[in-house]
């Protein structure tokens, strides 16, 4: 009775004489002797400061306060047994489940091939994806609501709680409406982007892939002209279609839509490196053969 309970020791001794009405079996059943169970009952009512049990016939009877006490102590170590036991039910789903972040189309194409086969290797794990943006995914990973978050590795550089693994590195298009005069272009070089209205995606002008964005154009020689930076993929798909400027995109995210038109970059400095990331401390033995999965699949991909 007393292997992980709530109580002292002295409380499971007194309960198991209650509940065998004999001191001389309470201690067998606890394996100490009758003197000690004896003692630990007279320390108990000591402390208690009230009789438990009536002891002036043979067998020890349980006075009125002491039916009361055990009935409230078996009922607290039940309820505390019981609720012991959740919690490791809890803590055993919670070690075979990997939550994990992505931030939109490539991995939504991807990612249930990845987790059949990750399945197929360890059917026991389950796993919780959540939408959220590249900064949600890192700061996710940080606190630790996260297991493994899909982002640009721009995004981990300094993050020294972190740890990514590169996957793929994606060339850049230009997307614009049919409407626009590069859409009768079969290439655009990085210079023809001077000058030109450009929309950003999910407004990461606070995030590492942001300076490298600049960094880009800078090299390519170009002064970017960006004239709105959107919340997610849809507000800029629109702007686009509504001839508000071009976006530059990785073309695995671009929609197959007939009012836009995607124009590989070439001669440029712009490209997005895919990766997936985890924290260094995450000790969950599901998360590297996951993170193993992946590499291995994308790498398949560029077989």
């Amino acid at each position: 009775m007393m292997e992980d309970g709530l109580f002292r020791s002295n409380l499971y001794v007194f309960m198991s004489v209650a509940e065998e009405g004999s001191f001389s079996v309470a201690g067998r059943k606890l394996h100490v002797t009758q003197a000690s169970v004896s003692q630990q009952i007279d320390k108990l009512e000591d402390s208690l400061r009230f009789k438990l049990f009536d002891r002036s016939s043979y067998r020890p009877v349980l006075t009125e306060a002491g039916r009361y006490f055990y009935e409230k102590c078996a009922r607290l170590d039940a309820l505390y047994r019981g609720i012991a036991q959740t919690a490791r039910r809890k803590a055993d789903t919670c070690g075979r489940l990997l939550r994990i972040g992505i931030t939109g189309p490539i991995e939504q194409k991807h990612l249930p091939d990845i987790v059949q086969s990750y399945r197929a290797l360890f059917p026991q794990v389950l796993t919780d994806i959540r939408l959220c943006t590249f900064a949600e995914g890192i700061t996710g990973l940080e606190q630790h609501v996260l297991d493994a978050a899909f982002g640009l590795t721009n995004d981990f550089r300094n993050r020294k709680t972190l740890q990514c693994f590169p996957l793929t590195r994606h060339t850049i298009s230009v997307v614009c409406s049919k409407r626009h005069p590069f859409a009768v272009k079969r290439n655009i070089t990085g210079k023809e982007l001077a000058g030109q209205p450009i929309i950003s995606l999910f407004g990461f002008s606070d995030t590492a892939f942001f300076d490298d964005y600049l960094k880009s154009f800078e090299k390519d020689g170009v002064k970017p002209n960006i004239v709105r930076e959107t919340d997610n993929l849809e507000e800029l798909i629109l702007a686009v279609k509504l001839n508000q400027g071009i976006a530059l995109l990785a073309p695995e995210v671009i929609p197959e839509d007939t009012e836009l038109c995607s124009i590989p970059v070439t001669g440029s400095h712009h490209h997005v490196d895919f990766c997936i990331g985890i924290s260094k401390t995450n000790q969950k033995p599901y998360l590297l053969p996951f993170v193993r999965q992946v590499q291995t699949y994308f790498a398949d991909l560029k077989a």
